[in-house]
């Protein structure tokens, strides 16, 4: 959006007040810090408000940021927030300790960000299995039916069941594991893919193939992930929130964890989302999240994610989140979408 150098300053500096106080900014109250009259001020705030950009309050004379106003700070207008010697020495030593896997860092990382911020963090670690296949084993139920059991390095296993419109033996069977097991045993699960979903030709035998099949629904059956949220109660000191009933609907919702999981890992566009009362539900209208999602290729890993009030302050947490995500994987990409 074009805007004035004044008006650009104006916006900016409702928006910085709405975050420190929570409470709607006058003419008045900005005619010393921008450097012009009332009459000017007010003149330049009905047009951010024609824009769309600050709305108006029934109960006060005062404007507030709305969405758009919020998107265009966010983008173009929010200082670039410098961490403390303090804040970096908390955030350091979180990561010192290097052993550590990767989602007991997440874990560990959405505790220290809810501290900081104050407001409610949540993480999201893949639950998918390691990364090779350890061994396969298929167990004959009858003619027309097998279990084949996936096991991976990481000790995890997946089962699925496979039905086939030929009839098998037990003898067969057996042979078939036994070569899939020399094929594939100790390769990455994305390199079976790749292989499993490749044309074969004619040369593969009807057990084989059946073989192959169940054991690609076992890699790419339904992600899984742990969810850990942090700092609920941080919420409950801002007016926002201070409606019960209200509040308790979003605690519902935050413990929600498959609506979580679907909200952090639909994040295709970039590496870290800022959301501005667009998380999907009427009870979240007034409330912000900002998502580092974790990429090992195209597929989601974990996520690092703040929960706080519309009003938030965006520039100091996104620099928080965004110096803890360099560090835990510092080869993603560093891109931002504001949606």
């Amino acid at each position: 959006m074009d805007l004035s150098e004044r008006k650009k300053q104006i916006l900016k500096s409702v928006i910085d007040s709405y975050i420190r106080t929570g409470e709607p900014v006058g003419s008045k109250a900005l005619s010393e810090l921008v450097g012009c009259s009332s009459a000017t001020i007010r003149s330049e705030m009905s047009e951010l408000e024609s824009l769309g950009l600050l709305t108006h309050p029934h109960t006060s004379a005062g404007r507030v940021p709305s969405d758009e106003g919020y998107r265009e700070y966010v983008a173009n207008l929010m200082a670039q927030y410098r961490l403390s010697v303090d804040e970096i020495a908390v955030l350091d030593s979180l990561l010192d300790e290097k052993i550590r896997e990767f989602q007991q860092t997440l874990e560990e990382a959405c505790r220290v960000l809810s501290h900081l911020t104050h407001y409610a963090a949540v993480s999201l670690a893949s639950a998918e299995p390691g990364g090779s296949l350890a061994k396969l084993d298929c167990i004959y139920v009858n003619e027309h039916s097998f279990l084949l059991a996936a096991i991976f390095t990481d000790s995890t296993t997946r089962t699925v069941q496979e039905e086939t419109d030929e009839a098998i033996g037990e003898a067969e069977l057996s042979l078939a594991a036994s070569f899939c097991n020399r094929q594939f045993g100790g390769r990455p699960c994305r390199e079976i893919l790749a292989y499993l979903s490749a044309p074969k030709g004619g040369g593969v035998s009807p057990i084989l193939g059946a073989v192959y099949h169940a054991l690609f629904r076992a890699l790419s059956a339904k992600k899984k992930y742990r969810v850990d949220v942090s700092g609920l109660s941080n919420l409950l000191q801002y007016p926002e929130f201070s409606d019960l009933e209200r509040t308790r609907e979003i605690l519902r919702l935050l413990e929600e964890k498959e609506q979580l999981v679907r909200h952090l890992t639909g994040l295709h566009q970039g590496d870290t989302s800022i959301s501005i009362g667009a998380l999907g539900d009427a009870s979240m209208k007034d409330t912000s999240m900002i998502v580092r999602t974790f990429r090992v290729g195209d597929d989601v890993v974990g996520a690092l994610g703040i929960i706080g009030p519309k009003r938030m302050e965006y520039s100091g947490t996104l620099a928080r989140l965004e110096y803890l995500a360099r560090r835990i994987l510092p080869q993603g990409n560093e891109r931002r979408e504001e949606e």
